[in-house]
């Protein structure tokens, strides 16, 4: 099945808009996550998404 859907090109005009946009975005590589401004790049283990998850909470909470 992958190999037919890869050869019939039927989603290659999405997956090079969604490069193109990446690209324009400044994003080097996937996966790419955003917290607010917080950019986290690649394959990260759960305890860092928490840390930073649990920072802009904590950020948010002392801007109001």
């Amino acid at each position: 099945d992958f190999t037919r859907c890869y050869n019939s090109n039927k989603y290659k005009t999405m997956v090079e808009m969604d490069y193109k946009e990446g690209i324009s975005l400044g994003i080097k590589g996937t996966p790419t996550f955003y917290a607010n401004d917080i950019e986290i790049v690649g394959a990260r283990p759960y305890k860092e998404f928490k840390e930073v998850i649990e920072q802009t909470i904590e950020n948010n909470n002392l801007r109001q």
